[in-house]
Parts: C-alpha cells; sequence; structure tokens
C-alpha cells in the first residue's frame, strides 16, 4: 500500500515537473517572440528613419544645387525626375541634379518632367518633344502636338492633322481633318471631309474612310464673362480658331487693381471639356473648360479657386454675354432707407461721399456688425468697406439712438474724420477720438 501510495506521489511529482517545464518553455517562446517582434519593429523604424534622412538630404541637395544654378540663370524651377526647368534672358533650358546643363536656353518654353522619359518643348511658336538627355524626338515643327498615347502623339497643323512615334518617326502624314486616340482595339479614329474610318498603329487604312461623321464637339468659340463673382475680380475668356481637336483662348482675369492674361491652345479631350495644362512653379495644374448648356465651367484639379499656379482668379462660371455681379446691388441691400444715405451725403459733402463712399460700396468688400450687444460707448451698427490694391476704405458707425454718423476714410495711407455729432464738431476728429466710438 505504501509502495502505490509513493508511485502515486512520484507520478504526482513528475506531472507537476513536466507542466512546469512547459509552462517555462511557453513563457520562453512567448518571450522569444517578444522580442523577435521589437527587434523588427526596431528594424522597420531605423529603416524608415534612415530612408526619411535619405530623401531630406537627397531633397536639402537638390535644393542646394538649385539654388547654386540660380547664379547662372535668371530662374530655376523645381526638380521633377532628376530634371529642372531654368531661364536665361527669356529663354529656356534643363539642367540636372548636378547643375549641369542638359538642354541648353534656346527654348520659348519648357514644361516639366513631369512625364519620366521626355517633355514638351515650344519653339517660334510651334511644338514637339525632347529626351530628358536632351535629344530631339519629335522636332519643333506643330502648331499642335498632343499627349502621348500609347507611344503615339498627335500633331497638326494649319488644320490638319496625323500621328507620329514618340521616336519621331511618321505613323500618317497630315492628312485629315480630325484624329483621335488609339483605342483598346489597336485602332485610331479619322475623320476626313465629313467621313470616318480607321487606322492601325502603322498608318494602313483598317476600315475605310466612308461613314458620315457628326461633330459632336460644343462650340466653345465666343467671348465668355466670369458670373456670379465680384466685379473686382471679373475675368474674360475669349475662345477662337476652334478645330476638331483644339481651340485658342486667351483668359484676362483681375483681382481689382491687378491683372493677368495667359493666351494658348486647349485640347479638346471630350466632345463637351478642353483642356489646357499649366506647368508651374510648383504644381502641374489642369484647367478645364467644360461646356455645360450655356455657360462655360473653369475648374482646376488643384484645389483652392485661383488656378495657373494661383496667379490669376479664374476659377467658376462663365456666360456669354453680360455677367451677373453680387455686388451690384450692395448699396441699396446694406443702407436700404434712402434718407440714410441722404445724411450720410450731408455729412461727408458731394466729393467725400462719390470719391470713398460709393467708390468703396460699389466696387468694394465689405464687413458689418451690430453693435448693440456690446460694451460701447456709442450703441449702433458698424461698416467696414474696402478696396483691395488701392488703399482706398472706410470705417462707419451709426448710432442707434441718435442717429449721428461716424466716418473715418482713409486714401493711400492718408485719414480723413466727419461726425455730426454736436459733441464732437468743435475740435478735430482724429483717430484716437474716432477709435472712442468702439472703445
Amino acid at each position: 500500500m505504501n509502495l502505490k501510495i509513493k508511485l502515486a506521489a512520484v507520478a504526482i511529482t513528475i506531472v507537476f515537473f513536466l507542466s512546469g517545464i512547459s509552462m517555462l518553455f511557453m513563457e520562453y517562446v512567448q518571450y522569444r517572440d517578444e522580442t523577435e517582434a521589437r527587434r523588427l519593429a526596431l528594424e522597420e523604424k531605423q529603416q524608415q528613419e534612415a530612408e526619411l534622412a535619405e530623401k531630406l538630404a537627397y531633397e536639402a541637395a537638390l535644393e542646394e544645387d538649385r539654388l547654386a544654378a540660380l547664379v547662372k540663370y535668371d530662374s530655376v524651377g523645381d526638380y521633377y525626375n532628376g530634371r529642372a526647368v531654368v531661364k536665361l534672358d527669356g529663354k529656356y533650358g534643363v539642367i540636372d541634379e548636378n547643375s549641369n546643363a542638359i538642354i541648353e536656353t534656346i527654348y520659348d518654353e519648357i514644361e516639366n518632367f513631369t512625364m519620366e522619359k521626355y517633355t514638351r518643348v515650344k519653339k517660334d511658336g510651334k511644338w514637339g518633344y525632347i529626351s530628358r538627355n536632351g535629344n530631339i524626338l519629335i522636332p519643333t515643327e506643330y502648331y499642335f502636338c498632343g499627349k502621348p498615347y500609347e507611344n503615339i502623339v498627335i500633331v497638326g497643323n494649319n488644320g490638319r492633322y496625323g500621328y507620329m512615334n514618340m521616336d519621331g518617326t511618321k505613323v500618317t502624314d497630315l492628312l485629315y481633318d480630325k484624329v483621335e486616340n488609339f483605342g483598346d482595339n489597336g485602332l485610331g479614329k479619322v475623320i476626313l471631309n465629313q467621313l470616318f474610318g480607321y487606322v492601325d498603329k502603322n498608318g494602313k487604312v483598317i476600315v475605310p474612310i466612308t461613314t458620315p461623321y457628326i461633330d459632336e464637339n460644343a462650340d466653345f468659340v465666343g467671348t465668355w464673362n466670369r458670373t456670379e463673382v465680384h466685379s473686382g475680380e471679373a475675368s474674360q475668356i475669349i475662345i477662337t480658331n476652334q478645330t476638331a481637336n483644339t481651340f485658342e483662348f486667351t483668359l484676362t482675369s483681375k483681382y481689382f487693381t491687378k491683372q493677368g492674361t495667359v493666351s494658348d491652345m486647349a485640347d479638346i479631350v471630350q466632345p463637351t471639356v478642353g483642356e489646357y495644362v499649366f506647368e508651374g512653379t510648383a504644381n502641374r495644374e489642369v484647367i478645364r473648360f467644360e461646356r455645360i448648356e450655356d455657360y462655360l465651367l473653369v475648374t482646376s484639379n488643384l484645389s483652392g479657386n485661383i488656378g495657373f499656379d494661383k496667379e490669376v482668379n479664374v476659377l467658376g462660371k462663365y456666360v456669354l454675354g453680360e455677367p451677373v455681379y453680387n455686388n451690384a446691388e450692395t448699396l441699396h441691400q446694406v443702407f436700404r432707407q434712402q434718407e440714410v444715405l441722404n445724411k450720410i451725403l450731408t455729412v461727408l459733402g458731394e466729393e467725400l461721399y462719390e470719391d470713398i463712399f460709393l467708390l468703396c460700396v460699389n466696387e468694394g468688400l465689405y464687413e458689418t456688425e451690430n453693435l448693440n450687444d456690446k460694451s460701447l460707448t456709442i450703441k449702433g451698427r458698424y461698416y467696414y468697406f474696402y478696396i483691395p490694391t488701392t488703399g482706398k476704405a472706410f470705417k462707419l458707425v451709426i448710432a442707434k439712438e441718435t442717429g449721428y454718423i461716424y466716418f473715418q476714410a482713409r486714401s493711400n495711407d492718408a485719414y480723413t474724420y466727419k461726425t455730426d455729432d454736436p459733441n464732437r464738431q468743435n475740435r478735430a476728429i482724429s483717430a484716437v477720438s474716432f477709435d472712442e466710438v468702439l472703445d
């Protein structure tokens, strides 16, 4: 009996021992796995930090090279795929990351190397393509030279179009009134004398050009005026010379007294859509002209509401004929009672009323605020009108209880103060005393 008990005790001891060994092993495995996971995470973090440091060093070196190149050139653009566009004496060229001249400054325009192997260039009003090493791929002989599609580009002169390979070999001569990019079936649609057919990538006519062609392109031609904006931000687009593939445009935009103009050619990429690629200093922007019913909508692929590298205000809705400006009725919307305007005229005098008050109300921007609930010396309504870029502005307070007018005009940093408050009539109205109204 004692032997059985002893054997049982030994067995239990062995079980507990093995269980302990198993638990220790499991803890070891868990520790090993956690250690390995921490090691891998640390290696990944170190690799990410090293890659980030390398990237920052690379970008810093590029910026250093770019700044160094400014000694030689009038301007140096950002690097794209190891190439930067430079400008010297009104002409453009290309340098590499070491500021070595890859393309001499002989072109009127060079687009950034957003396409890795080549870019489009313009010389004497005509377009072509060069490689990133400066080799001429397609000579600058074409008024129209589209974007490559499956290594083939549409080219055209004087309303006649054809195809070229990106190595400069012709697919077709300039035979057609219109051509379209090749489709997934390897065929390109060509139009001649209002008939269409298809050619292959060797230029051979596969489908005879015998089917009547209906031009589905919208009519973009006309003088388009930006509408539903402030009159100080008016823009105008004059579109002319529309062909089957392109149209020419001149876009003039203003921001009050400042003005900018862009003239170029847009590609018709869909029946109702034209696109113009603007290679800015910081971004490649696609300006989109979309014909929608009786208006033209101008948008950008970039965020914001400016356009053309934020140089001119252009985005929005355009109409043929007279635009509608959202500040057209500001005078009567803000100052609803004629007797109020008559009183302002009396206080200001005709010259100040017309040269500052009416000018800023009709052509400026404004802010209004009800001051009745504020701890102010005078309760009333506050108006602030200003015309950006001109230095002209005015502040106006109309007291609630007395109806007194307190007016401060600014023109080129010169100030004029007017009021009908009898307590202020006998002394000059200074900037300090005007501000007391709002203290």
